[in-house]
C-alpha cells in the first residue's frame, strides 16, 4: 500500500455528469486490474473521508493513470473541479483484483454504466497478453455509454444494450448477456462490474450456465484498508450457513472484487 501524491495533468467531462481524470504518480504505480485508489478531494479535512475509484487504466508502465467517476455528491463534485497542475493525494492501490488466467482463448466482460472503469483497465491487461475479449456494455442511454472510443483503441468493439433502445440491444445489460449466451458457446468464467441490481442479475443469469463470476461491487467507504467494517458484505461460500456472520467480507480488504463459484 502506498500513500503518495500525484500531479493531475487533465480533467475532461466525457458525458453528462461524467468525467475523466489523468495523473501522474511521482514514480510508478503498479496494480491489478479491479484494485482502486482512495482520493482525498481537498486539501482540507471537509470533507473528511476519502473516495474510492477503481482504476480505470495504466499507461505508459506505470507512469500515468486515468480515473473515470461520475458527478453523485459533494465529494465527486469537488473532484470534477480539479485542474491540471494540482496535486492529488491517494492512497493504494487498495484492495483485491480480478484473478486473470494466462493463455486463456478468450474472456467475457459485462459493464453497467461506470462499471465500464476496471473492466475497462482489465481488458487492455488481457488484450496485450493476447486474450480475446467480449465486452457486453450497457448504460440507460447512449449519452451515458462510456469509454467507447477508448475501449476501441484497445481492439475492443463492446456489443451495447441501453435501456432506452437509442443505441445497441434494447434491454438491461443483463438481458443481452442472456441473449449472447443462448447463441454462443459458454466462457470459462465471466468479470462483471456495475450497480447492484445488474450485478445480481448478471450472477443469477451466469447461474443457469454454472459460468464461475468475479464480480466487482461499488460501495462506499471510510478508511479503505479494513479497520472500519464500514463496507461490510455478506458473501456465504457454498455450503455454509448463509446467516453465518463469519462470511462477511470487507469489500476494500476481500473486495472490491468477489467470486461467485457455480459447479459444472
Amino acid at each position: 500500500m502506498l500513500s503518495d501524491q500525484g500531479l493531475v495533468t487533465n480533467l475532461i467531462k466525457v458525458a453528462p455528469d461524467y468525467y475523466e481524470l489523468t495523473f501522474r504518480p511521482p514514480g510508478i504505480l503498479k496494480a491489478v486490474p479491479g484494485q482502486f485508489l482512495h482520493l482525498a478531494v481537498t486539501g482540507s479535512h471537509d470533507p473528511l473521508l476519502r473516495r474510492p475509484l477503481s482504476i480505470f487504466d495504466l499507461l505508459e508502465g506505470g507512469k500515468k493513470c486515468r480515473l473515470l467517476f461520475k458527478k453523485s455528491g459533494r465529494g465527486t463534485a469537488l473532484l470534477s473541479k480539479f485542474q491540471a497542475g494540482e496535486p492529488l493525494d491517494y492512497i493504494g492501490p487498495l484492495g483485491n483484483g480480478f484473478t486473470i488466467y494466462p493463455g486463456s482463448p478468450w474472456e467475457l466482460l459485462v459493464a453497467g454504466g461506470i462499471g465500464v472503469a476496471p473492466l475497462h483497465y482489465l481488458a487492455r491487461v488481457l488484450t496485450e497478453s493476447g486474450i480475446k475479449i467480449v465486452f457486453l456494455l450497457g448504460a440507460a442511454n447512449r449519452k451515458q455509454l462510456l469509454a467507447r472510443s477508448s475501449l476501441s483503441s484497445l481492439g475492443v468493439e463492446p456489443l451495447l444494450a441501453t435501456d432506452d433502445g437509442s443505441a445497441g440491444y434494447k434491454g438491461t445489460v443483463g438481458e443481452l448477456l442472456a441473449d449472447y449466451l443462448e447463441k454462443n458457446p459458454a466462457p470459462d468464467r465471466l468479470y462483471c462490474c456495475g450497480p447492484p441490481s445488474m450485478i445480481e442479475q448478471v450472477i443469477n443469469i451466469a447461474a443457469r450456465w454454472k459460468i464461475p463470476v468475479q464480480a466487482s461491487h461499488e460501495e462506499r467507504m471510510a478508511c479503505g484498508i479494513g479497520a472500519c467494517m464500514g463496507c461490510a458484505f455478506h458473501h456465504p461460500e457454498e455450503d455454509t450457513n448463509p446467516t453465518d456472520y463469519h462470511y462477511y467480507r470487507r469489500l476494500c480488504r476481500e473486495g472490491p472484487v468477489i467470486s461467485y463459484r457455480h459447479r459444472r
